[in-house]
């Protein structure tokens, strides 16, 4: 184990997709606190601080790894790596561990670097310093970091099932873009309300008018669907980045942690089988 995880971080480090993503982050990143800065100097009135562009912006940052674990991995099957490693008598398992646990590095580095570099070194001195406590955001960033490493092992396990490099590239890219599109219509339909009021059009007005009589919503869910949306919403890491804030209540979102695990959890021993059962060409 410990020779694969040496010459994975290795290639990582001469990986140039890893530093053009890793640079890719910075400057985002840069851009939204002097974006954050702009604003505070046309609206006076209103307190803007560090903390608004302390985190970077990690549906950005699950595109970037998602890119980076394409073409990390599929160059090992590009270059018959994994099938070397497996004649060699490493095992299936632990090849599949050795490119999560690098692949998740990355994130991290990915994560952090932005975040300490742009938005603490930047950013407070712009900004004049933060709001909020350092609690306020030990949760926040725990939750957002889980959720990067969610997306991560998912990519990975997409990675590893699929040995195409270019395929495996536009794959995890659509799935990055379809998972960060679901959280709106998800909670518009978890908040939609299970009565509302009637309105019918008056003609004295011309206009459409409240009866003050409640109707019953067409458009909520409830019952077994509505649970299996709630439990989509918390699960998916994508709808639990919508629900961290610093300025959120921290029992809103004390239950992400668990679900991110669960999530990680899932992918890996779904990927780990699969890895397992799959033919090498």
């Amino acid at each position: 184990m410990t020779k694969l995880l040496n010459a994975n971080f290795h290639r990582l480090w001469k990986s140039k997709t890893f530093w053009i993503g890793l640079a890719v982050a910075c400057a985002h990143h840069l851009l939204g606190v002097l974006n954050n800065f702009y604003y505070k100097g046309v609206f006076t009135d209103q307190v803007i601080k560090a903390d608004h562009t302390l985190e970077p912006d990690t549906l950005i940052l699950s595109l970037i790894v998602a890119v980076i674990t394409a073409f990390f991995i599929g160059r090992e099957y590009g270059d018959k790596t994994i099938r070397n490693k497996i004649v060699t008598g490493h095992a299936r398992s632990k090849i599949y561990l050795a490119n999560l646990i690098v692949c998740s590095a990355a994130a991290a580095i990915l994560f952090f670097v932005p975040m300490l570099v742009m938005g603490l070194a930047v950013g407070a001195p712009l900004m004049g310093g933060f709001e909020l406590s350092a609690k306020a955001f030990i949760l926040p960033v725990l939750c957002d970091l889980l959720a990067l490493l969610a997306f991560t092992a998912l990519f990975v396990l997409i990675a590893m099932s699929v040995q195409n490099r270019t395929a495996c590239a536009v794959i995890v890219l659509l799935l990055a873009f379809v998972l960060a599109w679901i959280p709106a219509p998800l909670r518009e339909t978890l908040e939609s309300p299970q009565y509302v009021t009637e309105v019918v059009f008056s003609e004295e007005v011309e206009d459409f008018v409240e009866t003050g009589r409640l109707m019953e919503n067409q458009a909520y869910v409830g019952g077994a669907a509505r649970t299996v949306l709630e439990f989509a919403y918390d699960f998916l890491p994508a709808c639990q980045l919508e629900q961290t804030s610093a300025y959120n209540e921290t029992k809103d979102m004390i239950h992400l942690p668990v679900y991110s695990v669960a999530f990680i959890l899932v992918t890996t021993l779904g990927g780990a089988w699969i890895f397992n059962k799959k033919e090498l060409k």
